[in-house]
């Protein structure tokens, strides 16, 4: 699945075995997003996560930041396996 283009922003939805799963995904997503200073909206339901990214300081559009993030993203799902 990939990234949807919505409204300015890029949304993607991952679906994991357990919520522990969930949850593990989404500090690795704030550990990247803290490495390259880009922080997606993020929303945890039980095993499912919800990323939604957009580039504030450029009018809430969709960047380069917001590209490079999701790949970095989508790499986490590659290098563990996880459900998409």
């Amino acid at each position: 699945m990939s990234w949807t283009k919505k409204n300015g922003y890029l949304i993607k939805k991952f679906e994991f075995s357990s919520y522990e799963s969930g949850l593990k995904f989404v500090n690795e997503i704030a550990r990247i997003s803290n490495q390259v200073n880009h922080h997606p909206d993020i929303i945890l339901k039980y095993n499912r996560v919800i990323v939604r990214t957009t580039t504030h300081d450029e009018g809430n559009t969709i960047s380069d930041k917001d590209y490079n993030l999701t790949s970095l993203i989508d790499n986490l799902i590659e290098k563990d396996g996880k459900g998409v």
